[in-house]
């Protein structure tokens, strides 16, 4: 929820922001933005221990060696990938308010789970 929460809380709201958008507006994408950088986050961990520095395009388990607590540590790598899915899925039900605007945002948001970077 710190910077990489924050970063894509940001990203979200400020269009809401700069458009002085309806405040429900600002709330629905508030909660998709939450939901859509913890699963970035999670994702992150996942990629970290199951990745390959090829894939990743960075040092694996560096985490691990640095006894960095992770979400993986914490609930171990098969709650972490059900988590990362149930925010997203979250997060996508939240977009279904906007209707068919919102069908690019959703395939977007279905790649943070898929993602291997």
């Amino acid at each position: 929820k710190l910077k990489t929460g924050e970063l894509f809380k940001f990203s979200c709201i400020s269009p809401c922001i700069l458009a002085k958008a309806k405040n429900d507006h600002f709330k629905i994408l508030e909660k998709y933005s939450s939901n859509l950088g913890l699963a970035f986050q999670i994702q992150d961990d996942i990629l970290d221990v199951e990745g390959s520095t090829e894939m990743v395009g960075k040092k694996i388990n560096k985490d691990q060696s640095m006894g960095k607590q992770t979400f993986i540590t914490t609930f171990g790598l098969d709650l972490a990938k059900k988590k990362a899915n149930d925010l997203i899925e979250e997060a996508i039900d939240i977009l279904k308010v906007f209707g068919k605007e919102s069908d690019t945002l959703i395939k977007v948001t279905q790649l943070v789970v898929s993602r291997t970077y």
